[in-house]
């Protein structure tokens, strides 16, 4: 059972382009459905049906995991058996006799608002380094909405700032182009040009690095936004995620088609969105009312 895993695991890091944290995940999970399977005597992922799965469930429950903690394990082992079935490792998926947990409720969205952001990019003032560093890769963060992922991974060769824009998962499934605001492109033309060869060490290519030379983690990313939250003095909980939410609220409500932040988001949907796009599903109906053919 483990080399099975282990082979879906090399399949979603090389042949789907998926990151190291998400591969990471899979891991967690499979490995965690593997051990139990394995206690309950069974060796074979073949051999698992639809009841153990759902003892699986049970055990989780009992653990004191969360809903969204299972849901997670079960949409893992939902895409493994995929796997598994076009491999034809299996004749059988058990996980389609299997439905999720009930659906969790989802916290409310943290969203900071325009005069927020402005705040917090107000905060790291140049005069050093890695304040002109933040100022930068916060104004690339609250223009394109981009993971804290992509920073972390983003790259000089990435940077198209002649046509202002940024290519953000290279060499994956969801490699696209980003266009970046003006006022981000000027950030990041004077970083490249008067702080990163200050920093950096030979060799390194990430855009974004630490005071080492050495790529910014993601850890590093996190830690420096909480300092610059709590200096501009935002009570909000905000975390890297807060500014991509919140730069696809400021397009929603400014006007731009769901379908745009999709594409700049790389999201397969918007549901977590849904709150912010009343406003704009009401201004795309009357446009269809407008120029649909069937009057």
């Amino acid at each position: 059972m483990e080399a099975a895993v282990n082979d879906y695991l090399t399949y979603l890091a090389h042949d789907q382009g998926r990151s190291a944290n998400t591969v990471a995940s899979y891991r967690r999970d499979l490995g965690r459905a593997r051990r139990f399977f394995n206690h309950q005597g069974l060796t074979d992922w073949g051999r698992v049906d639809q009841y153990a799965i759902l003892n699986l469930v049970a055990d989780q429950r009992q653990a004191g995991r969360s809903p969204a903690t299972i849901n997670r394990l079960l949409a893992a082992l939902r895409q493994f058996y995929h796997y598994l079935v076009r491999q034809r490792r299996v004749q059988f998926n058990p996980m389609e006799l299997v439905d999720n947990e009930q659906p969790t409720t989802r916290k409310q969205l943290v969203v900071l608002n325009e005069a927020e952001v402005h705040r917090l990019l107000a905060v790291p003032q140049p005069g050093d380094y890695l304040a002109n560093r933040d100022y930068a890769l916060l104004s690339l963060m609250a223009a394109t909405g981009m993971r804290v992922s992509e920073v972390v991974n983003l790259r000089l060769a990435d940077l198209h700032l002649d046509i202002k824009m940024v290519r953000l998962g290279a060499g994956s499934k969801g490699e696209r182009l980003v266009p970046v605001s003006a006022a981000a492109v000027a950030a990041l033309n004077d970083y490249l040009a008067n702080v990163r060869p200050h920093l950096v060490a030979d060799g390194e290519n990430a855009v974004f690095v630490n005071a080492h030379g050495h790529h910014l983690s993601r850890q590093g990313i996190w830690k420096n936004l909480k300092a610059r939250v709590a200096a501009a003095e935002i009570k909000k909980p905000v975390t890297p995620q807060t500014l991509r939410y919140s730069f696809a609220v400021h397009l929603l409500h400014n006007g731009a088609d769901s379908r745009l932040v999709q594409e700049m988001l790389g999201y397969s949907d918007l549901r977590v969105l849904q709150p912010y796009l009343k406003m704009t599903a009401h201004e795309l109906s009357l446009n269809y009312q407008r120029h649909q053919p069937w009057k």
